[in-house]
């Protein structure tokens, strides 16, 4: 078994292009530049030959892999690049139609409806058509508790949606 340990530093420059084909933007790896900060490659549990491979050649095997790493993973970018971020890029939308970007201007530029953050009783009392439904009969003279309750939740949400609209 190979224990390895390495620390890479990977620096990149990628510029944004549109795609010949479609219009559709996509990135590109213009400059990579990789250095490997520190690396270790050793065998465990190898028994003897472990042993004279890990003494003899691990100075060899790093030097080798610290000169190979760079252009490896340099090459691989611009693989990942086109199989993880242009397929995303190309799915954006290519246009926006006039309405769906009048509509978002409205709803950026219409007045928030500011609703209470806590109701209270006294608050419900104020607002002109709250009267009436306390001095209503019906909606207290159920026998069941929870059918008075769900019926004064429910005209109570009707009052405050037309105070709020």
């Amino acid at each position: 078994m190979f224990a390895i340990n390495l620390q890479v530093s990977v620096s990149v420059q990628m510029t944004l292009e549109r795609s010949p084909y479609n219009g559709a933007p996509r990135l590109r790896v213009a400059r990579c530049a990789a250095s490997i900060g520190y690396l270790n490659v050793y065998i465990i549990n190898g028994g003897l030959i472990g042993d004279v491979i890990n003494n003899n050649f691990r100075g060899k095997i790093i030097a080798q892999a610290q000169a190979m790493l760079p252009a490896k993973i340099c090459g691989m970018l611009p693989l990942l690049v086109d199989e993880r971020v242009n397929t995303l890029l190309s799915r954006l939308p290519q246009a926006i139609p006039l309405m769906q970007m009048v509509s978002y201007s409205t709803a950026l530029t219409a007045k928030p409806h500011r609703l209470p953050e806590h109701v209270s009783h006294y608050h419900l009392l104020q607002h002109r058509d709250i009267s009436g439904i306390f001095s209503q009969n019906h909606l207290f003279s159920a026998s069941d508790p929870r059918t008075e309750q769900a019926e004064t939740s429910f005209e109570l949400f009707k009052i405050l949606s037309r105070s709020v609209s």
